[in-house]
């Protein structure tokens, strides 16, 4: 199962989609601030300050040790300068000319180092080469000695990198190692850890990365601050681990917070497979309810919950109503369906048209007995007959005794009494209608003695 772009960030819609997220990459992402800042930042590297630059993970936590490290030398920070202001210029070569030409400086120190690196990736990501980006951050986490702050944001570029380039093991590293050197991190990078898992199927894990992201999320700002991106994921971790207890808790939370059709439909669906159908039956009304219903399976569905239910008047109308709109497809099975629900409401009067419809619409006579046999129920008995024998006629009828038993009766009806004992006959081959054929046989030809007695006796008299 792969997971859905938009709402697990796992394989995302090209390689522009990756980079529309470069804003966020990195503090010092060249689209997101403006040279001066970035100089700033430059100029009290060089001038021998500590550097600490903290996450948005670490806002309003103590300001953490600083490390001292090792200056940039002015005339590294002027080639960045012009480095910089080619980039502005989206002069990428330029750009990176520059920097190329800063790297053959022979006594470069570790910081230095990661500055060019750090550039370079940047330039890779404003190309949109960021297979090309992951290995220039790559060059720079592994410089030794470099501030903290610095080394912090390129390993949390690395995790968004590797991510989007679908390098889910290097993610699952870089997170790691991200997380071992941040104070108090939020629940994004907990997240994007579970992304990772999740591609890398180990769904146990996903749920482990996800539920750490849902309490930090909490414990920061409360149920609002939870993403409805950690459930959507989430419940495709129970789906995949197959737990359908946690699955049903998700999405009951998931119905409350982001009352999305799917998840009812999922809900319901899962609801229907624990055996617990008042519960299927009261989410697919509220769906139908609302008016959310689209699809003729949901009609359906709900129709048959209604019948077995014990509403089999509220099911008949959803059918109808869909099949007038178009929602539902006039086919044997719904015609079939709705007769059902006409029948069980004791309304055979009602259950005749669609059984009618199915009838003809059938590859065997089957329906046609069924409907014969409403017929009979209502004293219909001239198309009771017509209808046992089309039945009869197409074939593949279950049991031919109890149609032309059936058969004989409305024809009985219709004092057509030699033809009722030939339907009665026929019937009472089958060892299973033998005796009820043979009473009735008999109960014709004392029908038809007493007639004849009565005869006698009014012309005697």
């Amino acid at each position: 199962m792969t997971v859905s772009n938009t709402r697990h960030g796992g394989r995302l819609q090209g390689r522009r989609a990756g980079m529309a997220r470069t804003s966020a990459l990195h503090p010092q992402s060249t689209r997101a601030r403006g040279p001066l800042t970035w100089l700033a930042v430059l100029a009290l590297a060089a001038g021998g300050a500590a550097v600490g630059m903290g996450s948005a993970s670490q806002a309003g936590a103590d300001e953490r040790e600083t490390r001292q490290v090792q200056a940039l030398r002015e005339r590294v920070f002027q080639g960045l300068a012009a480095a910089q202001e080619k980039l502005e210029e989206e002069d990428f070569s330029g750009a990176q000319g520059e920097i190329d030409r800063l790297r053959r400086i022979d006594d470069l120190n570790s910081y230095e180092l990661a500055q060019l690196w750090n550039f370079t990736g940047f330039i890779r990501v404003q190309q949109e080469d960021l297979d090309g980006a992951v290995e220039a951050f790559e060059r720079v986490v592994e410089q030794p000695d470099i501030p903290g702050g610095l080394l912090e944001e390129s390993l949390n570029t690395l995790i968004q990198l590797s991510l989007a380039t679908e390098q889910y093991e290097k993610t699952l590293e870089y997170g790691q190692r991200w997380l071992e050197i941040t104070e108090n991190p939020g629940p994004e990078p907990f997240y994007r850890l579970a992304v990772a898992n999740y591609q890398l199927e180990r769904y146990e894990r996903t749920v482990e990365r996800l539920n750490e992201a849902i309490d930090r999320a909490r414990e920061r700002g409360g149920e609002s601050a939870i993403r409805e991106e950690y459930y959507v994921l989430l419940r495709a971790s129970y789906f995949q681990l197959e737990d359908s207890t946690n699955l049903r808790d998700t999405l009951e939370y998931m119905v409350q917070r982001w009352p999305n059709k799917d998840y009812w439909i999922h809900l319901s669906a899962l609801y229907g497979e624990k055996g617990e159908e008042r519960k299927q039956l009261a989410v697919l009304e509220a769906i139908y309810e609302d008016g959310l219903m689209n699809r003729e399976n949901e009609f359906v569905q709900l129709a048959q919950l209604y019948i077995q239910a014990g509403g089999p008047y509220k099911g008949a109308r959803i059918l109808e109503k869909g099949m007038d709109e178009g929602t539902i497809e006039e086919n044997e099975r719904h015609y079939r369906l709705l007769a059902q629900a006409w029948m069980s409401a004791q309304d055979d009067r009602r259950a005749i048209p669609p059984l009618r419809e199915a009838a003809d619409r059938a590859d065997d006579g089957q329906l046609f007995v069924q409907l014969a046999q409403s017929y009979l129920n209502l004293g219909d008995n001239e198309d009771c007959v017509d209808a046992s024998r089309r039945g009869l006629d197409r074939g593949g009828v279950r049991r031919e005794d109890t149609a032309n038993i059936v058969m004989g009766m409305c024809l009985f009806e219709l004092e057509r009494y030699d033809e009722a004992k030939t339907a009665f006959r026929r019937a009472g081959q089958d060892d299973r209608s033998r005796n009820t054929a043979n009473q009735w046989i008999q109960f014709i030809d004392r029908e038809l003695q007493r007639r004849e007695d009565l005869r006698r006796a009014m012309a005697g008299g």
